[in-house]
């Protein structure tokens, strides 16, 4: 274990300059443009692929392509919060608990995406929401639970491609 005191750690937060009139005119209708579109893309989810992972937008369907665990949904509860679409946000908070991570007809699921996408969807809402809603924190722990054994291994690197039912 390291001894002694620790090194200090140098900011890396820019300089605040504050921002013109013109230039915060821009900003804000690029905000928009983005929020816009995002709004867009999220009623088409919830329109063609609730509860599914993606949505195909030319067949208006969908694909399971990251286990059948609503991967976008997920992906997105962050988002959510941030653009103020907190309506939104406890519609999909309140479906997640369909969620069901004990079965997947998936023969194996990518250990890099599990990860990346439902237990770091999970904790960024549960964090970036103040640690209100205590289901994201439990299908956090449920996917943690889930993906321990992927590493469970020689070297403890996980699998990349498991064979979870195994």
């Amino acid at each position: 274990m390291p001894t002694g005191k620790p090194a200090k750690i140098p900011a890396i937060q820019g300089e605040y300059i504050p921002e013109a009139v013109v230039a915060k005119q821009e900003r804000l209708k690029r905000q928009a443009a983005v929020k816009q579109s995002f709004i867009h893309s999220w009623d088409g989810y919830k329109t063609h692929a609730w509860l599914h992972d993606e949505a195909v937008p030319v067949s208006g369907g969908y694909r399971d392509t990251f286990g059948g665990w609503a991967a976008t949904l997920v992906d997105a509860l962050d988002t959510l919060w941030i653009m103020g679409l907190k309506g939104d946000f406890e519609t999909a908070v309140n479906a997640i608990g369909a969620i069901d991570f004990t079965t997947t007809e998936t023969d194996r699921i990518n250990v890099f995406e599990t990860t990346i996408r439902y237990l770091g969807g999970f904790l960024a809402a549960y964090d970036i929401s103040g640690g209100k809603y205590r289901v994201l924190l439990d299908k956090a722990i449920e996917v943690g639970d889930l993906l321990m054994s992927s590493f469970d291994t020689p070297n403890r690197m996980p699998i990349t491609r498991w064979e979870w039912q195994t």
